[in-house]
Order: structure tokens, then sequence, then C-alpha cells
């Protein structure tokens, strides 16, 4: 009994995301976030306690979102995901969609050599543009993407999207490595 409410007592005084460390509104459910730079990553679902019927990325801050791009039921668009290894016990999670020949990324790196923990990645065909690291604030637990949209193995073939509004992309073609240059 003193154990189970020891481990009640940990989980009741994790830190979490906060709906002013992310861009999604009170209504959506935080599937990722995290301030990279100035300015902050969110992937936010609609609505908060139901089956999703939208999925919303947003970039910038609190006072002007930069962009914003949505995978719906109803408009036929869709996020991607996929894992691959980034070195011996180390994978990465991504979620992703592209406009044009544009790649916005989220990652997530997981194991012993990551170099740092989840990140948002631009690109314009294979070519990298962008890549920001997650800040992690004081107090606050690392990034990572919630349950409700992948079940992430440690490959694709592996993995499971939770939802239509996120499919597996087999065909992701950037190299990862050039996102997560893995420790030695």
């Amino acid at each position: 009994m003193i154990k189970a409410s020891l481990a009640l007592s940990v989980v009741l005084l994790l830190p979490t995301v906060t709906l002013s460390q992310t861009l999604c509104e009170e209504d959506e459910s935080i599937q990722f976030s995290c301030p990279v730079g100035k300015k902050v990553v969110s992937l936010c679902g609609k609505p908060k306690d139901a089956e999703l019927s939208a999925l919303i990325y947003r970039y910038g801050t609190r006072a002007k979102v930069e962009i914003e791009w949505s995978a719906t039921l109803s408009n036929g668009q869709s996020f991607s995901f996929d894992v691959a290894p980034a070195g011996p016990q180390t994978s990465v999670s991504m979620i992703w969609w592209d406009k044009g020949p544009f790649r916005y990324l989220m990652s997530e790196c997981s194991g012993g050599n990551c170099p740092f923990a989840a990140g948002l990645a631009v690109f314009r065909e294979d070519k990298l543009l962008m890549n920001q690291r997650c800040v992690v604030p004081e107090g606050q637990v690392r990034h990572r993407f919630t349950g409700d949209l992948v079940e992430f193995g440690f490959k694709a073939r592996t993995s499971k999207s939770l939802t239509p509004l996120v499919r597996n992309g087999f065909e992701y073609g950037s190299d990862i490595t050039q996102v997560y240059r893995v420790k030695e």
C-alpha cells in the first residue's frame, strides 16, 4: 500500500506542459509541444476529450502563430509518421507534414545515445533548412509524443497509427542523421 501511495505521489508531482508553454487552445489536447528557440512548435488534437477529428500543427508564439496546418477527417489531409534507428539502442520517432517541397518534421529520440531529446526540423526536398532542439524549461519533463496518435515501436513496421489523421510514412526520404548526429 505504501509503494502504491508513493508511486501515485510521484506521478502527481511530475511537471506537465501548461497552456502557456503550448500553442494548443484550451479545448484541444496537447499531442506534442516544445519551445524551439524563442518560438514554440505544437501538435494539437481536437476535440480534447473524444476521438480526434482534427490534428493541428502550429509554429510561432502565443502572440503570433506563423504557420498553422491541419488534418481533419473531412479535408483529406493527414500527417505521416516513421521510426528510424539513429544508432545502437537509439531510435527516432517522427511525425511530419508536407507542403510542396517543404517537410515540417517533429521528432523525439529515445535511447542512450540521443544527442537531444526532441526537436523540429524543416527540409526542402532532401536539404535540411532548419534543425532546432526543444528547450526543456526548468522543472518540466522532457518532450514526448503522447500515446494517442501512434504506438511507436523500434521500426515503422512495428509501429501502429491510432487515428486516420496520421498514416505510416514508409516513403520518408530525408536522412535522419542530418537531424540527429548520435554521440559515439
